[in-house]
C-alpha cells in the first residue's frame, strides 16, 4: 500500500469466516510460503531481501514500463 501511495488494505475480523463454511476459512488462511530450499540447494537468491524492499521496485518498474 506504501508503494502505491494508498491506504493500507482492511482485512475482515477472524469470526467472519466462520459465517462462510469451509471456503471461508480456506480463504482466510495464510498462504506464506519459504524460499529457504531454493536458496540452500542452488544458486538462485532473491533480488530483494524482503517484499519491504521488493514492492516499491516492481511498481517503480511497472511505472517505467507504462510511460
Amino acid at each position: 500500500a506504501a508503494a502505491l501511495g494508498v491506504a493500507p488494505p482492511k482485512f475482515f475480523p477472524d469470526w467472519v469466516a466462520s459465517l462462510a463454511g469451509s471456503l471461508g476459512e480456506t480463504l482466510s488462511r495464510s498462504v506464506r510460503i519459504s524460499n529457504a530450499k531454493l536458496r540452500t540447494r542452488g544458486r538462485w537468491g532473491p533480488r530483494f531481501p524482503s517484499v519491504v524492499e521488493g514492492w516499491p521496485a516492481v511498481v517503480a518498474d511497472l511505472a517505467s514500463a507504462a510511460a
